[in-house]
């Protein structure tokens, strides 16, 4: 490891392994480069066990990452948007069978009509993007995507076969949220979520206040995303026309003032690792955190039944998928992949959370330094440390 990085925080003795993997990445593993910045955090049965930081929060070095370090972890950010969705299905203001325009109406447009939440919900909707071109940079903009999505008909027979909606999936149910709670997705997710458990998901706020955040490092000129990377430091936000559009989801956008101060929930979530390890600690615990439960046993038992499984349409590899939630058993593994009963959801760049209510753990982990977008070392080898541990 790098004489100048010193890793802070508390670790468990018990769970030295995987302070010792923490430790390794900021070394590097073959070819791959080291971490500049990131954080793990874990609960077991209830209990922080591991919150753990080091490195700088950007590229430059001038900022050392914190415990509360917040960075964009991208599609983790899915399954706080279908929380919030399973939040109402347990005060039976939405449920998962009926149609979603029984809630929101203009969604019955273009034979959209018998559309279900359950199928938007594990990506079987068709609606995996926006087919016709936007007005320069509208794709930032709610109410230009939400109408754009309930407009289009669908790109296959809902139902029929699920793919990956990228980024639309946080606008549909997002808007689903909204349209039942009364509420803004934001505000919901404060008033429900992070306010109760006293700690942070930040998703379109002011960029001008970014102490806290940490800035995305462009991957190595080694990765398979580093040419479009590579594209996006001339890219204006403001001329992307096409919602799906490669260059969004990389750090010269990602970091920019326009992608912070959207709502993107898709994949514009900003938190630390302490803060999504505490999420999905509260999903699973028999103790409320902080006199919280924020879901019950039913709904988790209902929102982790294998919904789509199979040949993905938009990944083009086999993919399984409960309400929101990734599960194990497919080519693109969610990375808590030594149990059946666990349920979470991976970031592009390699930032993870989940749960596993049959080991009762909790994890999060959180970087900067963009490798390649799935399968990436670092989660691993933290993952397979934790379950050594248990």
């Amino acid at each position: 490891m790098s004489n100048d990085i010193a890793i802070e925080g508390f670790c468990d003795p018990h769970f030295n392994r995987l302070k010792n993997a923490f430790e390794q990445n900021f070394a590097g593993h073959n070819s791959a480069p080291p971490e500049l910045g990131a954080a793990v955090a874990v609960f077991a049965g209830g209990k922080p066990v591991a919150s753990l930081w080091a490195g700088y929060a950007d590229s430059a070095k001038s900022k050392p990452w914190k415990e509360d370090s917040a960075v964009c972890v991208f599609s983790c950010t899915k399954a706080i948007v279908a929380l919030c969705a399973h939040i109402l299905v347990d005060r039976n203001q939405l449920d998962y069978d009926k149609p979603v325009s029984q809630y929101w109406p203009e969604f019955a447009q273009q034979e959209k009509s018998a559309i279900t939440v359950r199928q938007l919900m594990s990506h079987q909707a068709g609606l995996s993007a926006i087919k016709k071109p936007l007005q320069p940079g509208k794709v930032f903009d709610w109410q230009t995507i939400t109408e754009a999505l309930a407009g289009q008909h669908p790109l296959w027979k809902p139902g029929t076969a699920h793919g990956y909606h990228t980024l639309a999936f946080g606008h549909l149910v997002g808007e689903l949220v909204q349209r039942v709670s009364g509420k803004s997705l934001n505000q919901f997710v404060q008033d429900e979520i992070t306010g109760p458990l006293n700690n942070r998901f930040l998703m379109g706020f002011d960029a001008t206040n970014t102490d806290n955040i940490a800035d995305l490092a462009m991957p190595s000129e080694s990765s398979s995303m580093f040419d479009i990377c590579q594209q996006a430091l001339a890219a204006d936000p403001a001329d992307f026309t096409n919602f799906a559009e490669p260059q969004m989801l990389t750090p010269p956008i990602v970091n920019s003032s326009t992608w912070r101060g959207a709502i993107m929930p898709g994949a514009g979530g900003h938190t630390s690792a302490k803060s999504l390890a505490t999420i999905y600690a509260s999903i699973i615990s028999d103790k409320p955190l902080q006199g919280r439960q924020l879901i019950t046993k039913q709904r988790i038992a209902e929102m982790t039944e294998v919904q789509s499984l199979g040949m993905d349409k938009t990944l083009a590899m086999n993919t399984c998928w409960g309400l929101g939630m990734q599960l194990p058993g497919a080519d693109i593994e969610f990375e808590a992949g030594r149990s059946k009963t666990a349920f979470g959801h991976n970031g592009m760049w390699g930032s993870a959370g989940f749960a596993d209510p049959e080991a009762d753990i909790s994890f999060a982990y959180v970087m900067n330094q963009c490798n390649e977008s799935a399968g990436d070392f670092r989660v691993k080898s933290l993952i397979h440390a934790v379950y050594d541990c248990i």
